[in-house]
């Protein structure tokens, strides 16, 4: 089977009193032998030397061997901030002068959520009308934000990144959270703006569900969001009948959103890729490394990484006016139709986000870009 990177996270640290400025890089990844977990480290900018640190492990063996070096590196004044500044723990912002209820709350401590998120494995079309039939498999409306699992124990609340590692998140969406009756729970969802969209529940009182299939857990779900405020905590669109969930993709087309999530209801929830939720997409996006401004115009150079870790250049693309202007290197988001050919630009690019949740690791690969597909020969068809 082909390597496949399940988790991965790059961390930096810099301190000019040391002259430091290093990066190191942690994989863990599932191969022919099972699972291991590879890091790398140098220099920033230079030759990186590769520390595997376990190989041929079971899954659980490695998801931990994973956590304690990520923990490890946070402990040692690492942080996944390109800046390379430590984290230094902050008080709640919402009680600083003149604060406003929109600004976003940091996490207080430096934490690495313990348990794998679900991610969506990638499915074609037949496999999607498939699963419109069946009625073991559930649709949902695809959430174009920031991946946002929250933990409550009490008055403490984290919220983390699709990394695991907390982040700061909106104060709007943590305060509607508090005032659910439950005190203690991990739910998984997506952030946009000041929005929350619960799509799964993993614990509830302090015990996990996961083990639970996904119909009972939307259950507990339903429980939890009795009485939450619909203005900043709002359900996933969902459908489980063949003609409701036939309605729900035709209203996303028809609306062009970004796609739907197949989700088998008698799954539990497990950590990292696998079969039992799909995406499925209505257009290809990239996630890009976003070169300097190009001269005076509103736009941007924009590059994807080969093998070797290089930037390869594959055009340029708008930034719209009520957008700032990104910053040369970080990341955005990109909708494109395809590839003019295997070294070519992108075609018709257009700017969808900023992406301060990714990392290196996430940039789209040279040979992984959908190409302009080939024109079939009319002859060749009629012979």
């Amino acid at each position: 089977m082909p390597e496949t990177v399940l988790q991965s996270v790059d961390f930096y640290y810099t301190n000019p009193a040391e002259n430091s400025d290093k990066v190191y890089l942690v994989r863990l990844i599932q191969d022919d032998q099972g699972f291991r977990v590879d890091c790398a480290n140098g220099k920033r900018g230079g030759s990186l030397k590769l520390r595997p640190k376990g190989a041929g492990l079971s899954q659980i063996d490695a998801e931990a061997l994973y956590d304690k070096v990520c923990r490890e590196r946070l402990k040692n004044g690492y942080t996944t901030d390109v800046s390379g500044t430590p984290f230094a723990p902050s008080t709640d912002v919402r009680s600083a002068p003149g604060a406003s209820a929109a600004m976003p709350v940091a996490p207080k401590a430096v934490e690495l959520l313990d348990r794998g998120l679900v991610m969506l494995s990638e499915i074609d079309r037949v496999t999607l009308m498939a699963r419109l039939l069946d009625p073991s498999w559930r649709l949902e409306q695809k959430i174009d934000g920031e991946r946002r699992p929250v933990r409550r124990v009490g008055a403490d609340m984290t919220g983390f990144n699709k990394n695991r590692l907390a982040v700061a998140f909106s104060s709007t969406v943590r305060n509607a959270l508090l005032e659910l009756s439950t005190e203690a729970f991990l739910v998984d969802g997506e952030e946009v703006g000041e929005t929350y969209y619960p799509f799964d529940l993993i614990e509830v009182g302090g015990a996990s569900i996961a083990h639970l299939p996904y119909q009972q857990r939307l259950e507990h779900l339903d429980r939890l969001l009795q009485g939450a405020d619909a203005r900043v905590i709002k359900r996933v669109p969902g459908a489980q009948t063949a003609q409701a969930k036939d309605e729900l993709l035709a209203m996303i087309e028809a609306r062009k959103l970004e796609g739907v999530v197949a989700k088998d209801l008698r799954a539990p929830y497990e950590g990292f890729r696998g079969e039992a939720q799909g995406k499925y997409k209505l257009y290809e996006t990239v996630t890009v490394i976003c070169g300097g401004q190009n001269g005076v115009k509103r736009s941007v150079s924009i590059f994807c990484l080969d093998d070797a870790g290089s930037k390869v250049a594959i055009g340029n693309v708008t930034i719209p006016p009520n957008v700032a202007m990104p910053q040369d290197g970080s990341l955005i988001e990109v909708r494109y139709l395809y590839r003019v050919g295997p070294q070519g630009d992108l075609f018709q690019p257009t700017f969808d986000k900023p992406r301060p949740d990714c990392i290196l690791a996430d940039v789209v690969r040279n040979g992984a870009i959908k190409l302009k597909p080939q024109t079939q020969d009319f002859h060749a068809l009629a012979a």
